[in-house]
């Protein structure tokens, strides 16, 4: 089996740690000299911001204070996805980081509940890193991608694909 990791809006959430009174608010990160959208909280997305969105054409749209824009800190970032690899390599057998923030481990040999570990494995990685992150298990690479995102990031529990 495998399991994937995938953090929920990955530089918004490593905004949202570093600075907590973001949560629920309505975050995009602009890339750099604000040229576009490169990521965006689900409040964001429901506001009908696109990603990729040239900044100047998406500001436009909306009244100040109806978003909260941010330039990338990438630094910040990579230290943030350190953090969790390093986590998740402590936890998982056979880690494979794919990008900053979605990894893969090859589950092979583990004899103990999946399902069960992936939620406490989600617990952990919430309280120990304080990021929110999709965790799927199937037996390819391929499957846990293709779960629904309401199916992981909606409920906030890893599912088993079968």
């Amino acid at each position: 089996m495998i399991l994937i990791t995938d953090v929920d809006n990955c530089f918004v959430s490593c905004e949202r740690r570093r600075n907590p009174e973001l949560e629920g608010k309505p975050v995009i990160v602009l890339s750099a000299g604000e040229a576009a959208v490169i990521a965006r909280s689900n409040e964001a997305k429901q506001l009908g911001i696109a990603m990729g969105e040239p900044y100047f054409k998406m500001k436009g749209r909306f009244s100040p204070g109806q978003y909260i824009a941010l330039p990338a800190d990438h630094h910040y970032y990579k230290q943030v996805s350190d953090e969790l690899m390093a986590m998740l390599r402590e936890e998982c057998p056979d880690l494979h980081q794919y990008s900053i923030d979605e990894a893969f481990a090859d589950m092979a040999g583990v004899t103990t509940d999946l399902k069960k570990w992936g939620e406490q494995l989600h617990l952990k990685i919430r309280e120990r890193v304080g990021l929110p992150v999709s965790i799927g298990i199937a037996p390819s690479k391929t499957l846990p991608n293709a779960i629904p995102p309401t199916a992981t990031a909606a409920s906030s529990t890893p599912t088993s694909g079968a």
